[in-house]
């Protein structure tokens, strides 16, 4: 899917850029070759694009995976908390199990 973006993207630029040298700044092609042309903005028009993905995706996605990680979070506190009352009632039965099958002298 970013590969389809990132064609659309270079024929964008591409053609704006062709566009833009011939007809708006009229620029000679036989002293300027358009490939130089273009490379001067390339650069440029490369950052802006990534930098408009990162704030869309992250618009888009952003949400979707802090909601996955917090119910994530949630499952796992409750498996600790299970696992704790688990171990909390062993505990209980073991001591009532000791306290019952001998005597009860502390020493």
């Amino acid at each position: 899917m970013f590969s389809s973006f990132l064609g659309s993207f270079f024929l964008f630029v591409g053609y704006g850029g062709v566009t833009y040298y011939q007809r708006f700044s009229k620029v000679d092609a036989d002293v300027f070759l358009p490939a130089s042309l273009l490379m001067e903005g390339v650069t440029q028009a490369l950052g802006v694009f990534m930098t408009t993905w990162i704030m869309a995706f992250t618009l888009f996605h952003a949400e979707a995976a802090a909601t996955q990680a917090a119910e994530a979070a949630i499952e796992a506190a409750a498996a600790a908390a299970a696992a704790a009352a688990e171990a909390v009632e062993g505990v209980a039965a073991a001591g009532a199990a000791a306290a019952g099958a001998g005597d009860n002298t502390p020493f």
